[in-house]
C-alpha cells in the first residue's frame, strides 16, 4: 500500500502541474501515506485494501475542503466522509485526494475559477470533458486505477469517453448521495471511472455497500454472443466532425457484431430532444443548493442568489447560474411539464427495449470529439437519455488505447441492469485486446 501511494504521489508531482499536465488534482490527502502504512499493519481483508483512489471535489472527505470548484466554497471543510467515501475506506481503499471539476459541476469542459482548466491527459490541447474531468484525467494519467465522479447530465460519461476510459452512470437512486454537493437531486448519481470495466464492477460492490462479489459476481462473460443491441441511428450525427465520431462508433459496433452481437437498427427520431426537455436541472439547483448550504458554517453564501451575486458576470457559468435562478422562480407547472416529458421518455425507452427484445441501446456518448481548450464543447445531446430517464448507462472506448483523440460508445439498459452493461464492456475489452 505504501509503495502504491508513494508511486502515485510521485507521478502526480512529476506531471500534474506541468504546462502540458492534466491539472487533475484539486487537493491531496495529507494523511494518505499514514493511512497506507496503517493498512499494511492491519488484517487487509477488504477488496480494495491498499489501493489509492481519488474522488471528485464535490464529495465530502473528512478534514478536507469540498469546494465544487468554486472559490466561494474554500472554507467548506467536511466534518465527516460522504457515504461513498466511507464505503471506500471500509473496503481498504486509500483516499489519495480530490480531483478537479467544472465549477459547481455546471459544465462539460471542467473549467473553474478555483483551479483553472483541466487538460485532456491524452491530448493536452483539448478539453477533458466534464464535469468530472479531473477524475477521468487522474485515471488516464495513471495516478490511480480508478476514481469517483458524479453524473447529472453526462459528467461521468463525457470525460471517460474523452479519455478512452470506462465510465458508469448507475441507475438513479441506486447509490447513496449523502455528503455530495447537489445539482439536481432527481438526476444526480455517483459512479466510478476506470481503465478496466471489471474494476467498475468491483467498485459497484463497494459503493453499494454490498459484500465482495455480490455485484461483480454477476458479470457474464460471453454475453456478446447472445446480446441484442438496438442502434439508435437518429443519435448518430452526419455532418462534419459528427460524421467521424459516428463512423468510429459504427465501426466499433461492427466489431461487436463479429463477436456475436445482434444489431437492430431503430428509428429514434425526436428521442434526444425529448430527453433534453425532460431534464430538470434548471428547476432543481436553487432549492437543492440552498438546502445543502444550510448545514454548512463559515461560508459567505447561503443560496443561489448569493452565488450569482458573487460570481463575476459575463462568463458562461454566470449565465448558467442566472438561468437556473430564474427557472427556480417559474410556476410549478414548468417543472411539472418537464416531469411529464420524463415519464414519456421512460415509457419510450422501455418500449424500445421490450418490443425489440433488446439487451441494451447504443449510440455515441458525445457526437463531437473533444474541443480545443478555451472553446465551447458541442455535441452533448445524447447524454440526456440516461440522465433524464434515470436508466443506467455505460461509456466504453470505441478506439484502441493509443488513439490520440478517443471516442466513446454508450450503452443504455433498463433500471438495475448495470451488471449486464458491464458484462458487455468486459467482453468488448477482451475483444479489443485481441484485435487492437
Amino acid at each position: 500500500a505504501s509503495a502504491l501511494v508513494t508511486g502515485a504521489l510521485a507521478r502526480i508531482a512529476a506531471r500534474d502541474q506541468r504546462a502540458d499536465g492534466p491539472n487533475a488534482v484539486a487537493a491531496l490527502n495529507p494523511n494518505a501515506l499514514t493511512e497506507a502504512q496503517d493498512a499494511e499493519a492491519g488484517p487487509g481483508q477488504g477488496p480494495l485494501t491498499g489501493l489509492p483512489v481519488m474522488v471528485k471535489d464535490n464529495i465530502d472527505v473528512s478534514g478536507m475542503a469540498t469546494t465544487a470548484g468554486s472559490p466561494l466554497m474554500r472554507g467548506n471543510v467536511a466534518v465527516c466522509d460522504a457515504v461513498c467515501v466511507r464505503r471506500l475506506r471500509e473496503s481498504g481503499a486509500i483516499l489519495l485526494g480530490k480531483t478537479t471539476l467544472h465549477e459547481w459541476a455546471s459544465g462539460i469542459t471542467s473549467v473553474s475559477a478555483l483551479h483553472g482548466a483541466v487538460r485532456n491527459a491524452r491530448s493536452p490541447g483539448h478539453v477533458a470533458g466534464g464535469s468530472s474531468g479531473g477524475s477521468a484525467g487522474a485515471v488516464a494519467a495513471r495516478y490511480v486505477a480508478a476514481a469517483i465522479g458524479t453524473d447529472t447530465a453526462g459528467s461521468i460519461r463525457i470525460p471517460a469517453a474523452f479519455h478512452g476510459l470506462y465510465g458508469l452512470r448507475p441507475t438513479h437512486g441506486r447509490l447513496d448521495m449523502t455528503g455530495i454537493v447537489p445539482l439536481c437531486p432527481s438526476q444526480d448519481v455517483v459512479g466510478p471511472i476506470a481503465r478496466d470495466p471489471l474494476d467498475l464492477a468491483i467498485l459497484m460492490d463497494v459503493l453499494g455497500g454490498q459484500p465482495a462479489g455480490a455485484f461483480s459476481g454477476r458479470i457474464e462473460h460471453g454475453i456478446l454472443r447472445r446480446a441484442r443491441v438496438g442502434v439508435l441511428r437518429a443519435l448518430f450525427g452526419n455532418d462534419g466532425q459528427e460524421a467521424g465520431v459516428s463512423e468510429t462508433c459504427l465501426a466499433a459496433l461492427e466489431r461487436m457484431r463479429r463477436q456475436g452481437v445482434e444489431l437492430v437498427d431503430l428509428d429514434a427520431t425526436g428521442l434526444a430532444a425529448l430527453a433534453k426537455a425532460a431534464s430538470t436541472i434548471d428547476y432543481e439547483f436553487a432549492p437543492a443548493i440552498a438546502g445543502y448550504l444550510r448545514g454548512r458554517d463559515g461560508l459567505s453564501i447561503r443560496s443561489l442568489d448569493d452565488i450569482v451575486a458573487q460570481t463575476p458576470p459575463g462568463s458562461d457559468l454566470a449565465e448558467t447560474l442566472k438561468r437556473r435562478l430564474l427557472a427556480a422562480r417559474q410556476p410549478e407547472a414548468a417543472l411539472g411539464l418537464a416531469l411529464e416529458r420524463r415519464a414519456e421518455l421512460r415509457a419510450e425507452l422501455e418500449r424500445l427495449l421490450q418490443d425489440h427484445g433488446l439487451t441494451a441501446l447504443a449510440y455515441p456518448t458525445m457526437r463531437m470529439p473533444p474541443a480545443r481548450i478555451g472553446a465551447r464543447q458541442p455535441g452533448f445531446e445524447n447524454v440526456f437519455l440516461s440522465a433524464s430517464s434515470g436508466f443506467p448507462a455505460l461509456t466504453v472506448p470505441a478506439l484502441p488505447e493509443d488513439a490520440p483523440l478517443p471516442v466513446g460508445l454508450e450503452f443504455l439498459g433498463r433500471p438495475g441492469t448495470e451488471a449486464t452493461l458491464l458484462s458487455i464492456a468486459c467482453d468488448w475489452q477482451e475483444g479489443r485486446a485481441l484485435t487492437c
